[in-house]
């Protein structure tokens, strides 16, 4: 049997379908929902999916989903919509009752805020989900917001609609659980949930950067950020291949062009001098070990850097000054 309710009718019911959690969870064995927010988890050995709701007053979720870590085909458990969400990134699910119905054609929206106390925080793009009648955002995991919400006794929604009010008891405590079940579960399908404060400061740094240049979540691709022993001061060392970064608002790839793609050297001995990583654009970029025992980094070039001659690669290392190419 389900176990959450959004209050009553139809559109609630809808609402609760749409996160697709219903499809594979929501079947814990209680009965009575929690008095505030709490954490519902599912897995169907297909997908997993992990979520969290308002108890009243407004129709918000909030969730995290990928792979089972059983790998079962979702042709066998027909569980054939599911919710995938990259890592660090939860999925908001609002629903036409508090900010209205598409208009033609169901553009994204930047009209919606959550406001907590006096502080409000405006949601960049919501879309629009067709299938399942309902509106979406992508927030990063550590958004401000949510801190937010964690510490205010009530929740307002505002938008061209109008305002909606709900309880935030238990959103806190409810918001952790759900961080926690989010990042054991991807890092047992081998996709680190590691973000501020679970890495190094060169990692940290890296995560900090993709958050500022796509002005909120991304996807990341098997690839994108390399760890190294580039200078050999003890403190892991970072490469952010922005080709394997894509923002889900504005620019998709905002460093790359036709065929290159900036890659961005996070080095621990020069990164607090520079304030910034060492950038440089290439085709492909790899961690290449030499023969003082510490990494160096191999670009991958085409015809326009590489004389016209073919593809071509060049790897660069740590003098203890600086990154420069080898001879």
């Amino acid at each position: 049997m389900m176990v959450a309710s959004w209050g009553g009718g139809d559109d609630d019911m809808r609402l609760l379908r749409i996160a697709r959690v219903a499809l594979v969870m929501l079947l814990l064995p209680c009965a009575v929902m929690a008095q505030g927010w709490s954490l519902r988890t599912g897995d169907d050995s297909s997908f997993f999916t992990g979520a969290i709701h308002a108890p009243e007053g407004i129709e918000m979720m909030l969730l995290c989903g990928e792979r089972s870590p059983q790998g079962v085909s979702p042709e066998v458990t027909g569980n054939m919509e599911p919710d995938i969400t990259p890592a660090q990134v939860l999925r908001l699910n609002l629903s036409t009752r508090d900010i209205g119905q598409p208009q033609h054609g169901a553009p994204p929206r930047a009209d919606v805020m959550i406001v907590t106390g006096s502080t409000g925080y405006r949601l960049a793009s919501v879309r629009w989900n067709e299938m399942f009648g309902v509106w979406e955002a992508d927030l990063a995991a550590n958004d401000a917001v949510f801190a937010a919400m964690s510490a205010a006794p009530m929740i307002q929604i505002h938008s061209a609609a109008g305002v909606r009010s709900g309880s935030a008891a238990n959103f806190g405590t409810a918001y952790q659980q759900l961080i926690q079940y989010c990042e054991a579960q991807f890092a047992a399908i081998g996709k680190p949930w590691a973000g501020p404060g679970q890495g190094g400061p060169m990692q940290e740094a890296a995560e900090a950067a993709i958050m500022a240049e796509c002005s909120g979540p991304a996807e990341r691709a098997e690839g994108y950020m390399r760890r190294a022993n580039i200078d050999g001061d003890g403190v892991e060392d970072v490469v952010l291949d922005w080709g394997n970064v894509a923002c889900l608002q504005g620019t998709r790839r905002p460093f790359c062009g036709a065929s290159n793609c900036q890659a961005s050297i996070f080095i621990s001995a020069d990164f607090p001098r520079r304030g910034q990583p060492v950038e440089l654009y290439a085709l492909g970029v790899s961690i290449t070990a030499l023969s003082n025992g510490l990494d160096g980094v191999t670009f991958a070039g085409g015809l326009s850097s590489c004389g016209g001659t073919g593809g071509c690669e060049k790897t660069w290392y740590w003098t203890g000054a600086e990154f420069t190419p080898l001879d």
